[in-house]
């Protein structure tokens, strides 16, 4: 049997999505929410010393939220969420660059 909230929202395309939800109890578990993909839009650093330990490497762009992380190259890197989902800082070890190289920068 299905309960009042899932018989009055089985109108439209996300009616197994409720079904699967709601398993017809009478009080149905939410849909799990989706986080928005993100995405960059610039990267800034600051200067990076040959032979020093680390750069501040700031990410601008859409979509982050806690627990969005930078990878570079092949590392996950522990990443600084400031509460808008327009900017991530992180610090990258100098050990992990290219030197001469393209670093890749993602997030994950």
């Amino acid at each position: 049997m299905l309960c009042p909230i899932c018989i009055r929202l089985l109108t439209g395309v996300a009616t197994a999505v409720l079904l699967a939800v709601c398993g017809g109890n009478s009080t149905p578990t939410p849909p799990p929410v989706l986080n928005p993909t993100p995405s960059i839009a610039a990267l800034s650093l600051n200067s990076i010393e040959q032979g020093g330990s680390s750069f501040t490497l700031s990410v601008v762009g859409s979509n982050f939220v806690a627990g969005t992380s930078i990878r570079w190259n092949a590392s996950d890197l522990q990443t600084t969420f400031q509460q808008k989902a327009s900017q991530l800082f992180v610090a990258v070890p100098v050990s992990i660059t290219l030197w001469g190289l393209p670093d890749a920068v993602s997030l994950t």
